[in-house]
């Protein structure tokens, strides 16, 4: 390896930082070639090549500058720093270290097998367009486009190398996914002890490894649990290094920023919460004697890395994601305004899958103990409890702020300080009981044991349901269909059903068929009606509510000649698959499509 001196680093950084410049200023855009956009979408404001080059140039500038200043980092003080130590127990008794080292690759192991099991049921929209749009995407073409929100950066790039290894599986789909979700569990530990003791902080993944809504997740290829895994992590290190100011934490804290950014575009809010936590850090300091100059100096620094090393991943892509943006997320159908009453139900649905049909009532001694525990994990350690909860208050004020639409999965971060904050509550109650029972000693460790084994049982038991339920049952239809529907039949699928539709006929070697066709507007409905005169259809619908207000006039034709005759349930909200059937067995699908056109439109 080789090691510079100051003035051999300086002159490189020199080197470097003219030689980025001249590439910036001399490369063209031939290499740019992103993915196009839907149909219909405005145009990007600029062009992605021009950024990339003006950051180049950005980046140039920087290291010229490092290598003129030269700057030395020195070690802060003790008291510019904040202490924050693992929790132990005094006085009550703990876990060993071997103890529960082995306990916790025991929760980690279930909460493994939880989430293999199932892992290659039925894929829903959001990961089928996944596949249509980025399947087999270069990197540098997923790094430079941004068509759909659904491209979570780290996730489509590992998810297309998982596919070319193992094949185009469902469980393949997903493999990134759920690596990510299973290494949550012991994170949650290695958080967890910087406020509560060993035991506690095993209950809080076991909570985790047992969780419905991070199993969920964890078989949904998308960037929502290496979302949780890198923001824990981010979390983690934040803290040692406000601790320890030591280089090692302050490198690894800027790059899971880094991978948490780019595996979901929403963990800027973490980012940002980490931010406006400093202005709190820097009080904190003044108050015990140190410099909270040197303290800011520090943490603008591990910033502006940490920002600028994000910005290289997105900047390509950032007028597409502009676009993509202001478009969907404006638009009612994509999603609920926060404080309306579908946001509402939409939550409480959630929620009520997670403890199982009937069981939410149970679950709210469950909320009344994280509310109780919080408390307690903000006594100990005030950066880590906001770091959990800040992200999704500053997102709902920029959803307000902007009139944007929003969906509950945006808040599962919120997870994390609930698992935490139910252990601490658990914690204090045994403490209570050792103190104020007579026979605590005995009593509270087994009061302990049955409060975490009734919460875990209570999500295991709703899990039951969700293993029987596909996420969006497009192959169980086509089997049914396949089984059940007359040779002179025609199928068709409407709006959003046509994509998962068509992408499991091809899967299931059914495209050959003349019997499967595809009709996102009425128009379109018409067209293939008039070129098969002589046939009945099924139509097949999922996403009621989006159908509704995206394309009323296509859900009127088919509440009027057609009727539902088959539903199959689905555990992401409203995204059961309906089978519609002609009122008017015998009558042709134009014939039914005719009658429901009023007369001056015909």
């Amino acid at each position: 390896m080789v090691h510079l001196n100051r003035r051999q680093f300086a002159w490189f950084a020199i080197a470097a930082g003219l030689g980025l410049c001249a590439l910036s200023l001399l490369s063209g855009n031939q290499w740019f070639n992103p993915l196009p956009m839907s149909p219909g979408s405005p145009e990007a404001p600029l062009s992605g090549a021009t950024l990339f080059r003006i950051l180049l140039a950005f980046d140039g500038v920087i290291l010229i500058s490092l290598g003129i200043w030269r700057p030395r980092l020195q070690k802060l003080a003790p008291t510019s720093r904040i202490a924050s130590p693992v929790i132990e127990a005094p006085g009550q008794p703990d876990l060993s270290v071997r103890t529960s080292s082995i306990l916790l690759v025991f929760v980690t192991l279930i909460g493994a097998t939880l989430r293999l099991y199932g892992l290659d049921s039925e894929l829903w929209l959001d990961e089928i367009i996944h596949r249509l749009i980025y399947g087999g995407s270069t990197l540098l073409e997923v790094m430079v486009s941004y068509s759909s929100s659904n491209n979570h950066l780290l996730n489509t790039w590992l998810t297309n190398i998982s596919v070319a290894t193992f094949g185009d599986h469902e469980w393949a789909i997903r493999l990134p996914a759920l690596i990510f979700g299973v290494a949550c569990v012991p994170v949650v530990y290695l958080l967890a002890r910087r406020v509560l003791p060993r035991w506690p902080s095993l209950v809080a993944s076991a909570l985790l490894a047992v969780s419905y809504h991070h199993i969920f997740f964890t078989q949904n290829s998308r960037g929502y649990t290496a979302h949780l895994l890198f923001s824990m992590l981010a979390t983690y290190y934040l803290i040692r290094g406000l601790d320890s100011d030591s280089k090692n934490m302050w490198l690894a804290y800027v790059l899971v920023t880094c991978a948490n950014i780019v595996s979901l575009a929403t963990a800027a809010f973490v980012f940002l919460a980490h931010m406006v936590i400093s202005l709190g850090v820097l009080a904190q300091v003044r108050s015990q004697g140190g410099s909270p100059r040197h303290t800011a100096g520090r943490l603008v620094s591990v910033f502006a890395v940490a920002c600028l090393g994000a910005l290289h991943f997105y900047v390509a892509a950032l007028p597409q994601m502009w676009v993509v943006m202001r478009t969907v997320y404006s638009q009612s159908h994509s999603g609920y305004r926060l404080f309306s009453a579908e946001f509402s139900a939409e939550l409480n649905r959630g929620l009520a899958s997670g403890f199982g049909p009937g069981l939410l009532v149970a679950a709210l001694p469950l909320l009344a103990m994280a509310s109780l525990g919080l408390w307690g994990i903000w006594t100990r350690n005030w950066i880590l409890t906001s770091s959990c909860i800040l992200p999704s208050i500053l997102l709902s004020i920029f959803v307000i702020a902007r009139d944007l639409t929003i969906t509950p999965r945006f808040f599962l971060p919120l997870l994390i300080p609930t698992v935490l904050a139910c252990a601490r509550a658990i914690e204090g109650a045994v403490a209570w009981m050792r103190q104020s029972h007579r026979r605590g000693e005995q009593v509270a460790p087994a009061a302990a044991g049955l409060a975490v084994a009734a919460i875990m049982a209570l999500s295991v038991f709703s899990l039951r349901d969700y293993y029987r339920t596909p996420k969006q049952p497009f192959r169980t239809s086509i089997e049914h269909l396949e089984s059940t529907r007359r040779p002179d039949q025609i199928v068709i699928a409407l709006h959003n059903a046509r994509r998962g539709i068509r992408f499991y006929v091809g899967k299931m070697g059914l495209g050959s068929q003349d019997s499967y066709f595809y009709a996102p507007t009425r128009a379109d409905l018409l067209n293939i009606c008039q070129r098969q005169p002589d046939r009945p259809a099924i139509l097949v619908t999922t996403f009621p509510r989006a159908l509704r207000l995206s394309r009323p006039e296509l859900k009127e034709a088919v509440d009027i000649g057609w009727q539902p005759f088959r539903r199959f349930r689905a555990t992401v909200g409203d995204a059961q698959i309906t089978l519609w059937e002609q009122k008017s067995p015998h009558s042709s699908c134009l014939q039914v499509l005719e009658a429901t056109t009023p007369t001056d439109q015909r």
